[in-house]
């Protein structure tokens, strides 16, 4: 039970690992902020604070990216040298990361929010209402 847990972490941060690195093809998230800015109608200000918010953002991805490939190489050594206690500290740090991420993406939706105005929060939080609702998916 606990090899199949360890399994499907360290393959859920494989797929995350690959799927942000593939990139390529028809991203929709390239010229986001000028998208959003089109879609809220931000001022020249707010759109700045929103392009300075996403490259601090670009930077703490980048580094956390560096986090999941060292957990991955982890999983992988642990092949070789397989110890319960050792995936049960694996399996750990990877929720714990997971968790960090989670944290930093509603933080930095928070930033978002509090950049806008009345009206923008409301057509802000109506297109999130309608991302969710469609399950949209990253591609």
């Amino acid at each position: 039970m606990l090899i199949q847990r360890i399994t499907t972490v360290l393959f859920m941060c494989t797929v995350m690992a690959t799927g942000a690195q593939a990139g390529g093809g028809n991203n929709s998230h390239i010229g986001g902020v000028d998208k959003l800015a089109k879609k809220l109608n931000l001022s020249a200000e707010q759109t700045e604070q929103l392009k300075a918010l996403k490259a601090e953002k670009r930077n703490q991805n980048k580094s956390t990216m560096t986090d999941r490939r060292a957990l991955k190489d982890k999983g992988i050594a642990l092949l070789d040298n397989y110890s319960s206690a050792a995936a049960n500290s694996l399996a750990n740090e990877a929720a714990e990361m997971a968790k960090t991420t989670t944290l930093a993406r509603l933080e930095h939706m928070q930033y978002i929010y509090n950049i806008l105005n009345t009206q923008q929060k409301q057509k802000f939080k109506a297109m999130l209402e309608t991302d969710h609702s469609k399950g949209k998916k990253r591609k």
